[in-house]
């Protein structure tokens, strides 16, 4: 049987067994709700046994048993709760072995209570803040708990630090405040603060900040403090103390930042000062235009008066402005002047990315917009500021339209400057594509297959730009090109065989355009795939030609129609219009457990009609092994007509005795080089090494100048890793070798960087844990030329569980030992912003 009632009275509980409601007293503010499974009452109170649970305004409260205790009105003035105690409000939970509900004064306390708050640090992970006290005292109706003898820490899983302290008063998701507090480190007394400071809010939202530091010769106290009132405004201050102790000058710099909610925004009142001098007086509205879980945009309209200068400033800044259609960004209006003369005026600025209008897969967009409206001149009034401005439009768009097999895209630019009034660019681009892509006809017969296409394109654009400013003359251009592509594939057996591409171009200019020229090109190729073993050989041959047919389509006469084939069939075979010649090989061969592959790409030298020469040839080498080896080579050949002239007499005075070496003197490069890298692969193990090998060298430091190996071995579980580099011709050798032990979370290694032509070698000692969160690190360097052991360097980070130790030295061995610098700090894991650093700078003390 379930017990529900607000303040009720034994006797009345008698007629209703079940369920019991009465209207509350004068006594009480707010009705209470009690659910129960079973329960016993006597004169002055009601025991309530097995899930027990108390609902008074806006908290829960869970327990396993309770006693209701009723005044002379039978009346529950209060209630005790007992075993797992738990106590919900708002989002915070408190669990305790006790608590008691007053009800008449609005008031709870526990008994050996423990909560958790939440906190965000600096980079927004969220760290616990976990408290534990011996009593707690919460008012129902406010939002602060005070607690007594109490203990906080942040360690998640074994704790390893507590702060101790006699009071502890908490504002739940804003701060706490902490009273004689003495830190202990694994039961240890190590620091007493008189008061301790912890934000539970975001670290840029923090109610409460403190910073001391010592450096320089310099003492700095900082305090920050940020208060939100009931209606909603709030206050931010800043008091910085410096003591220059060199000089025995106190200095201190304030600022206050006043701000109240009005309407979407804010309204701001800001103001900073030296000493007794007002550095600055700002009045600001600000209000959020976008906010996104990563980051929220605020845009701003601000006053600023500086007394020292007499200097003001309006400013006007929108970050985004969203509209159905796209954002304009980086609004912004800035205008500085001193007494009425304008320093600074940038009358407006703004741009926009992705303007976009969208009706399903067709589109219209503004890619990007700029302008620009800003003064040349500085200390004049504003009619001659804005007289002597410079005016700068910019904007970039496309557009596409599709439907089936045609679609239609482009693009367009537009960009007008002016300074003064004068005219300096007005320029207008646009640029259109309609394109076709039809496929003709696909036919199969056995071993005979057989493919075409049809791709027609039209291209069309129109450029229009200032040519004279002053007289305001323009010149403009218009281009009008259209191409038919038709391309057939065939494959019959081990053979395949086609036109890639056959493009013919019309161009159409106007008369401001210089005479362009009409051009047909095409690109066949032929090939065989020839299975062997249980391998495959595979090779294939590509030309792609490009001719140039000017003013064969001039003579647009219906009797030469029937001319035009065979104008331009003369035009491709006596070669006097080619314009280009590349020829593409592939060759491919599995075989054994290999897989070899050689790719080139030969460009034709046109420059004499009658007799063709390679110019440039770029060759691609790969052989791969079944054993996990992979060899890749890659060069680019310059040919010499010497060269090919040569090679052609001997071909022409065959001997096969000298033939080998006349072949090796013509492919032997003397001017360039080829980029190889090996690479083997046996199960986890890797070994790689890249480097470029230089032909027509003598010593091996200039074939080979520099090289990059990289390799990971694992022998026994256990893992080596590292690297060798070479550079500068082998004058510069970087050496480094890791070792992690199988199960081991710290990887040893060593590391040589060692100059050759200097004789200065550095080592360094390394030992590191995985996530590299902890490390050392030792390294020292040693001139050998002159025997000098010079700047030696030693960096050690560990974590203590929920700490970390970091330490950073800089000493010199000879001719004595010196300390050059010293850093060592102390810092919470999940907070690195709460730490002590101390060192030959300074001190800096960063906990509150």
């Amino acid at each position: 049987m379930h017990l529900r009632y607000k303040s009720f009275s034994p006797v009345l509980f008698i007629i209703s067994l079940f369920f019991i409601i009465l209207s509350g007293t004068k006594v009480f503010s707010a009705t209470a709700y009690i659910d129960a499974v079973g329960f016993t009452f006597s004169e002055t109170s009601v025991t309530l046994e097995g899930s027990v649970t108390i609902k008074y305004k806006d908290s829960l409260a869970y327990a396993d048993r309770a006693i209701a205790y009723l005044n002379d009105e039978d009346d529950v003035s209060y209630a005790q709760l007992f075993g797992n105690v738990i106590y919900k409000f708002e989002k915070h939970t408190l669990q305790a072995s006790e608590m008691t509900i007053n009800f008449e004064k609005d008031d709870s306390f526990f008994i050996n209570s423990y909560a958790v708050e939440k906190y965000k640090t600096k980079n927004k992970n969220e760290v616990n803040v976990k408290i534990w006290s011996a009593n707690t005292n919460k008012p129902i109706d406010k939002d602060y708990i005070i607690s007594k003898d109490v203990k906080i820490t942040t360690c998640q899983d074994c704790v390893t630090y507590f702060l101790i302290a006699n009071k502890v008063t908490v504002y739940p998701d804003k701060f706490l405040i902490a009273r004689n507090v003495v830190m202990t480190l694994f039961n240890v007394p190590v620091f007493y603060f008189p008061f301790y400071f912890q934000n539970l809010s975001e670290e840029d939202k923090s109610p409460f900040k403190v910073d001391i530091k010592y450096e320089n010769d310099k003492i700095g106290v900082g305090v920050n403090i940020n208060n939100v009132f009931e209606n909603k405004s709030f206050l931010n201050y800043k008091q910085v103390f410096t003591n220059d102790l060199k000089n025995h000058k106190l200095t201190q710099t304030s600022s206050f930042k006043y701000g109240m909610p009005i309407g979407p925004g804010n309204l701001f009142l800001n103001a900073e000062l030296t000493d007794t001098s007002f550095n600055k007086f700002e009045t600001a509205y600000e209000f959020i235009t976008k906010a996104t879980p990563s980051a929220t945009e605020v845009s701003k309209l601000s006053y600023t008066y500086q007394p020292a200068s007499s200097a003001e400033t309006l400013y006007f800044y929108i970050p985004t402005y969203v509209t159905p259609y796209g954002e304009l960004r980086n609004i912004t209006s800035f205008l500085n002047w001193t007494n009425r003369n304008f320093n600074n005026a940038t009358f407006l600025k703004l741009n926009s990315q992705a303007f976009q209008l969208k009706y399903k897969t067709s589109s219209i967009s503004l890619s990007s917009l700029k302008i620009d409206l800003s003064s040349t001149e500085s200390n004049v009034p504003i009619d001659k500021a804005w007289q002597s401005k410079r005016a700068s439009v910019g904007l970039d768009g496309k557009y596409y339209f599709y439907s089936g097999e045609t679609s239609l895209s482009g693009k367009y630019s537009y960009n007008l400057s002016a300074i003064k009034n004068e005219l300096k660019t007005d320029t207008f681009d646009i640029k259109n594509l309609l394109l076709n892509q039809i496929k003709l006809f696909s036919f199969r017969n056995g071993p005979f297959y057989l493919n075409s296409g049809l791709k027609t394109t039209v291209e069309f654009d129109y450029i229009n730009m200032l040519r004279v400013p002053a007289q305001k003359t323009y010149l403009s251009k218009t281009q009008l090109e259209g191409a038919v592509a038709p391309s057939l594939n065939a494959e019959l057996w081990i053979f395949n065989f086609g036109l890639k591409a056959l493009e013919l171009k019309k161009v159409l200019v106007n008369s401001y355009t210089p005479a362009s020229t009409d051009s047909f090109s095409y690109n066949d190729y032929i090939g065989y795939k020839l299975s062997l073993f249980d391998g495959f050989l595979y090779s294939s041959m590509r030309f792609d030609r490009q001719f140039e047919l000017k003013d064969i389509l001039q003579d647009t006469a219906m009797s030469n129609i029937y001319l035009f084939p065979q104008r331009v069939f003369s035009r491709i075979t006596d070669n006097s219009s080619l314009t280009a010649l590349s020829v593409e090989t592939e060759n491919s061969l599995n075989l054994f457990g290999t897989s070899n592959n050689l790719k080139t790409v030969t460009k034709m030298d046109l420059s004499d009609k009658n007799n063709f020469y390679p110019d440039l040839t770029n060759i691609k080498l790969t052989a791969k092994f079944n054993f996990g080896f992979t060899h890749l080579s890659e060069m680019d050949y310059k040919h010499s007509r010497d060269e090919l002239d040569r090679l052609r007499e001997s071909f022409q005075n065959f001997d096969i005795f000298t033939m080998p070496q006349k072949l090796y003197d013509f492919l032997k490069p003397h001017s360039t080089f080829v980029t190889n890298t090996e690479t083997l692969n046996f199960n986890r193990n890797y070994l790689s090494s890249k480097y470029k090998l230089y032909f027509g060298k003598e010593s091996f430091q200039d074939m080979i100048p520099e090289s990059l190996t990289e390799y990971v071995f694992y022998i026994s579980g256990n893992k080596i890793f590292g690297k060798l580099e070479t550079k500068d011709k082998s004058n510069y050798i970087d050496f480094t070798l890791k070792f992690l032990e199988q199960n081991s979370l710290y990887s040893f290694g060593i590391g040589l960087n060692y100059n050759v032509k200097n004789e200065y070698l550095k080592s360094s000692f390394i030992l590191e844990s995985f996530d590299q969160k902890e490390f050392l690190t030792a390294a020292l360097t040693y001139d050998l030329k002159n025997n000098i052991l010079d700047i030696t360097s030693l960096k050690l980070q560990k974590r203590i569980i929920c700490w970390t130790v970091y330490s950073d030295i800089y000493f010199k061995m000879i001719p004595e030992f010196q300390i050059k610098e010293l850093s060592i700090k102390f810092f919470i894991n999940d907070i690195p912003e709460k730490n002590i650093e101390a060192g030959t700078k300074g001190i800096k003390f960063n906990m509150f």
